[in-house]
């Protein structure tokens, strides 16, 4: 099962063995781009980008994407690619506090986010 990355983040290495699939070359920049709100967007603007990102994996031949990104723009991808029959998930991760030594003898605690699946979107 091959799911299409429709995030702005380079796939982790769990779930590209997971089955995502990250985005290269000019589809990458288009999504980048489209992904990318720099001024408040009007729900025009936002169906249009939604519809463009939806393209991608259309022409592609993807079935399944993972989305993820600003919140109010989800629930317009989410249409733009049920429209197409395409599938829109989500990665559940959980966060796990992992210590690690500094060099100089102290500790430190960082937060380590581990891929434990996909979850379809409503």
């Amino acid at each position: 099962m091959k799911i299409l990355n429709l995030t702005l983040h380079k796939a982790t290495q769990q779930q590209l063995d997971a089955g995502l699939v990250d985005l290269t070359g000019k589809h990458k920049v288009i999504l980048d781009e489209l992904l990318n709100f720099n001024y408040l967007p009007s729900t025009k603007d936002m169906m249009v980008r939604a519809y463009e990102i939806s393209e991608i994996p259309d022409r592609l031949g993807y079935s399944l994407v993972m989305i993820g990104g600003a919140p109010f723009f989800m629930p317009y991808l989410e249409d733009a690619l049920r429209s197409r029959v395409i599938v829109p998930l989500y990665s559940f991760s959980t966060r796990d506090s992992v210590e690690e030594k500094t060099q100089d003898g102290g500790t430190r605690k960082v937060s380590v986010f581990r891929h434990k699946g996909f979850i379809a979107a409503r």
